[in-house]
C-alpha cells in the first residue's frame, strides 16, 4: 500500500486511508480516492422501428424493381436479340416451341430485379 505525505502535518499517510492518522486531515483532497466511480450500465438505445414513411418508400422501391423486371422479361420475348433469334429456329428446326423465353439471357436480368425488388418489399413490412 503506497504512502503519501499528508498536506496539514507532513505526516506519513496511506492512500487508502480517508483522514490523516495524525492531524485528522482529510487525505481526500490531497490525493485522488483510489476506488472507482461506479457508474450505472445504461442500456444502449433501442432500434427505432421504421417510421410509416420509410415502410412505404421501401415497398415503392420493391414494386418498382418488380415492375422493371418484368418489363425487361417482357420486351425480351417481344423484341428478341439477333443471338435469340438464330437461337429460336434452331429451336423450332429440332422440333421445340419456339419460345425465346427459354434463353439464359432473357431470365437472368429480371430474376435479380425480382429478388431485390422482392427483398425491399419485405422491409418494408
Amino acid at each position: 500500500m503506497p504512502l503519501m505525505n499528508c498536506i496539514e502535518c507532513n505526516g506519513s499517510v496511506s492512500t487508502l486511508a480517508v483522514r490523516c492518522p495524525h492531524c485528522g486531515a482529510p487525505v481526500s483532497a490531497s490525493a485522488p480516492s483510489p476506488v472507482a466511480a461506479i457508474r450505472p450500465q445504461v442500456p444502449p438505445p433501442a432500434k427505432q422501428p421504421p417510421t410509416i414513411n420509410a415502410k412505404v418508400g421501401l415497398r415503392m422501391a420493391g414494386l418498382a424493381l418488380i415492375l422493371a423486371g418484368v418489363a425487361i422479361l417482357g420486351y425480351q420475348i417481344i423484341h428478341p436479340s439477333a443471338s435469340q433469334m438464330a437461337g429460336l429456329g434452331r429451336n423450332i428446326a429440332a422440333g421445340g416451341s419456339g419460345s425465346t423465353a427459354s434463353s439464359t439471357l432473357t431470365w437472368w436480368p429480371s430474376l435479380i430485379l425480382f429478388v431485390m425488388g422482392g427483398a425491399l418489399w419485405k422491409a418494408g413490412r
